[in-house]
């Protein structure tokens, strides 16, 4: 692990040994952290190091800056002209030219816990040129506020999140065709709607 600068963030940088089976050079996987959590807490106990070593992955945790908008968390309902977003999409777009780690630019992933996961949706509709895919582990969904952490709001529907994503892509709208996607809740956890996840 290094401790890095990128794009703004405070970022720990797990570089492995090994190559990716894939591709060609190392994946990149950045995962934001959730609220009331840090992203020294969760490098610390992530476990990433066994994953990262057998898929030939480096490991990217940025810290949200400022300490969050409330609790530690990111601010997910920025949308991509919020600083927090542009910051994650230069972090990521820094590790993939970064000639030392030799980042294949098809392998670069995106995931998130909770205001993390929310976030990581809002970086990766923003940059689907950039991430090739998605992850958001007990998630909101795009477009929410803060206060609809804890029930979907009226109305909100999966045709309504697609075309805010579209929107955010623009341009490069066409990248999303090979985009990979995971979206899951656990059902013991009530911190975010466990609706959330069917949706995105």
């Amino acid at each position: 692990w290094q401790t890095l600068d990128l794009g703004g963030l405070t970022t720990h940088v797990y570089t492995p040994a090994s190559q990716s089976p894939i591709g060609e050079g190392r994946g990149l996987m950045m995962v934001l952290h959730g609220c009331s959590q840090t992203a020294t807490t969760l490098r610390d106990n992530g476990n990433f190091e066994p994953g990262a070593e057998a898929f030939g992955m480096v490991i990217a945790v940025p810290a949200v800056p400022g300490g969050g908008v409330l609790a530690g968390c990111w601010n997910y309902y920025g949308g991509m002209t919020d600083a927090e977003t542009l910051s994650v999409i230069a972090a990521a777009e820094e590790l993939s030219i970064d000639p030392g780690l030799g980042i294949d630019p098809n392998q670069v992933y995106l995931a998130g816990f909770s205001s993390g996961g929310g976030e990581s949706l809002v970086a990766a509709c923003s940059a689907p040129d950039l991430f090739a895919g998605v992850a958001v582990i007990a998630g909101p969904s795009l477009g929410t506020e803060a206060i609809d952490v804890f029930a979907v709001p009226a109305g909100l529907d999966a045709p309504t999140l697609a075309q805010h994503c579209t929107m955010l892509a623009g341009p490069a709208v066409t990248a999303f065709s090979t985009h990979l996607a995971i979206t899951m809740a656990d059902t013991s956890d009530f911190s975010v709607s466990q609706d959330y996840a069917p949706l995105n």
